[in-house]
This record gives structure tokens, sequence and C-alpha cells, in this order.
């Protein structure tokens, strides 16, 4: 069986805080897999209201996820802080990947790694399209690096 292996990538734009919360945690007794991803969600999304846009209005045009890839490395549990880091590579015509580092704040572990391709999307037409000037002056400006 192959494995999914992401690296994350340097520098760090953002990072989001936050509880494992009751409803978070599934059978197994640590936070469920269906989980997780919300909680990248959530970060995307505060992410988003960081530099002054919402999901679904960054310049007028919104965004869908085409693809998402989680390497889960360790447990959380009820009650525990998580750190979730973000950072972007990978800037194409029409997207970027995004990149999400989920560790335990309580004992310094890492959770997971996790990549999500956001394509850049005009609600209207239903089409994607080029990926907001004014978003990659942002990230510019974040991350201190030419895209």
């Amino acid at each position: 069986m192959s494995r999914v292996n992401i690296s994350f990538p340097d520098p760090v734009l953002f990072t989001h805080d936050l509880r494992v919360r009751t409803y978070d945690i599934n059978k197994g007794g640590h936070l469920g897999h269906d989980r997780l991803v919300s909680l990248l969600h959530e970060a995307r999304e505060h992410f988003f209201f960081k530099l002054g846009f919402k999901e679904l209005d960054i310049d007028g045009i919104g965004i869908v996820v085409a693809d998402l890839m989680v390497q889960y490395l360790g447990e959380a549990f009820m009650a525990q802080r998580l750190e979730i880091d973000m950072s972007i590579s990978g800037v194409g015509r029409k997207s970027v990947d995004m990149y999400y580092r989920v560790k335990c704040i309580d004992n310094n572990e890492l959770v997971a790694l996790a990549k999500t391709a956001i394509v850049f999307f005009d609600y209207g037409p239903r089409a994607a399209v080029e990926v907001p000037p004014v978003f990659l002056s942002r990230i510019k400006e974040r991350m201190g690096w030419a895209l």
C-alpha cells in the first residue's frame, strides 16, 4: 500500500489555534478523520478572513476544493489544544496548493499534515477563473517572497 507523504513548505503564513471538542471525538476516543477535515476548513476560513476575504468573495471570486490529501501522524484527544499552521505553494494560473500542519500544543506532537488544491471559481458562470491579483498581492506581502 502506498502512503501519502506531504512536505509542509516554509514559511508559515497563518496559524489558527483551537481545542478538540466533544463532537470532534470518534468511537476510537480520538479526533475523527472527518472532524479533522472540518478543522482544516475552519482554519482556511480564518486565514481568508485575516487576508480581508471570505471564501466566496475574493474580489468577487469564490473557491472550490479540487482535492484533499491528509497524512495522519498521531492522535488528538478531547480538550487538547491544536495549532494549525498554513502555507501556500504551487501557485498556478487558476489554483494554489494550501498546506496545513496540525500540531498538539499540549505535547508538541504532530497530528497530521494536509494539502488542498484550491481552484478560484466564479459561481455566476460556474467556471474556474484566474487567481485574483489582489489575492496574490496579499500573499506576497504576507510571505515576503515572489510567487
